[in-house]
């Protein structure tokens, strides 16, 4: 078997090239690379610290809602009421929760497009957060031909 030997400058003047394009890549100085990885290392450290101080308050209001939790519970225990004092302690611990639910529904917008208070770049900038772990999604859109019944079925 021979070697063509044409092909072997062929093969070193593209190996040629990558070097020359790694090079010119490659072309920040070193206190340039040292000052990326520090910025770097930078960002990195404060997220990191941005989610301790998350998990610290996150356990701190905690331990202050088991104790206030804890203080209402024995008030509401209490109180003469013509209902038992656990349904009543169930009714006023639970009732924030449903009402806080009900509010939601109405108030908070179906998609970015919907919303009043954001400014248009803003509305782009969440569309673009929203799809960037799905396919293309461009918003809400009418699919008549997904529907197992007659009507239409609207898709978000």
């Amino acid at each position: 078997m021979t070697v063509d030997a044409s092909c072997e400058p062929e093969l070193t003047r593209n190996d040629e090239k990558l070097q020359e394009e790694s090079l010119s890549e490659d072309s920040q100085s070193a206190p340039e690379r040292k000052l990326e990885e520090e910025k770097l290392a930078f960002r990195s450290l404060a997220i990191i610290s941005f989610h301790v101080v998350q998990m610290a308050y996150w356990f701190g209001f905690a331990a202050v809602a088991g104790a206030f939790g804890g203080l209402l519970a024995f008030s509401i225990q209490h109180i003469d009421a013509h209902i038992q004092n656990w349904r009543l302690l169930f009714l006023i611990e639970g009732s924030p929760a449903v009402l806080l639910g009900f509010l939601a529904m109405f108030l908070l917008p179906d998609r970015p497009e919907s919303t009043t208070f954001l400014t248009e770049r803003e509305r782009d900038i969440a569309l673009e957060r929203m799809n960037r772990a799905t396919s293309s999604d461009t918003g809400a859109v009418v699919n008549p031909g997904a529907s197992f019944g007659n009507g239409p079925v609207f898709k978000d």
